[in-house]
């Protein structure tokens, strides 16, 4: 997984760890990720099992946290769940 994780994955993950939603999102500290990535892509350490972990959890909150607020929110009603939503 190490060698995927500094090949051919190594673009896709560190897009999911890094973006904007992620960052939003504040779970993880963004500069140590950064680091880490780097840390692991140089070959100074292999950390492909921490990455893993964290990209699956990242993908598993875009998916069911970020995709399922997505759909409770009916935007032509401005409602969320049939409730009148704030507006800002």
């Amino acid at each position: 997984m190490k060698n995927w994780l500094r090949g051919k994955a190594a673009d896709f993950v560190r897009d999911v760890l890094l973006s904007h939603l992620a960052k939003e999102r504040g779970i993880f500290q963004s500069e140590e990720l950064e680091r880490l990535l780097n840390i692991h892509n140089e070959g100074q350490r292999d950390f492909s099992t921490q990455i893993w972990a964290v990209a699956f959890f990242e993908l598993w909150c875009e998916h069911w946290l970020d995709h399922s607020a997505l759909a409770l929110r009916d935007t032509s009603q401005n409602t969320v769940l049939g409730i009148p939503a704030i507006s800002r």
